[in-house]
């Protein structure tokens, strides 16, 4: 279960507007919020749908984080994720392999910059499963959607839970 909407009261500068998003995992599920093309699921058009990101060097975002169900736990850790377009890569969802940081980003109390550099993005546990023949790298030159995901999944180091995070000033640098 998720719920995306935007709080202006809890925007990370004052001025601008902030995703709030309430969410509810279980050890066997994950939620996106995805910001990009609508499903790039089995499309013949990829190519023409991807968006050239070359130029940038990183992303970064302001982040805050609170816990609903414990006092004593922390919402999920983050994962800012690319997919991307690859002519060598096969999937059962077409010539795309997704990306994630690999670093540990945990919504704190307080809002938090956070900046990853785009070298720190490894293929996904989808991708490493799921596709073959897939880049080591994303190409940012190829990018069919941003999204970041939280996971309830033990593997991904998630544990159940509802929580409320923002999401704020979202930047390519």
């Amino acid at each position: 279960m998720i719920n995306v909407s935007a709080d202006t009261s809890q925007a990370a500068n004052g001025t601008s507007c902030s995703m709030k998003i309430e969410y509810k995992v279980n050890s066997k599920s994950a939620v996106t919020i995805r910001i990009g093309n609508k499903a790039p699921y089995v499309n013949e058009k990829h190519r023409e749908m991807a968006y050239d990101l070359s130029r940038f060097n990183s992303i970064t975002f302001c982040l805050k984080g609170k816990n609903d169900s414990s006092f004593l736990s922390k919402p999920n850790k983050i994962f800012a994720s690319f997919i991307c377009y690859s002519e060598t890569t096969k999937s059962k969802n077409g010539k795309m392999a997704q990306y994630y940081n690999h670093g540990k980003i945990v919504p704190d109390k307080d809002w938090e910059k956070i900046e990853i550099p785009f070298d720190d993005f490894v293929p996904s546990k989808w991708t490493q499963k799921n596709a073959v023949d897939y880049p080591p790298k994303p190409d940012f030159g190829k990018v069919l959607q941003i999204f970041f995901m939280i996971s309830g999944f033990k593997g991904d180091g998630g544990t159940s839970g509802s929580n409320t995070i923002w999401i704020d000033e979202i930047v390519l640098q």
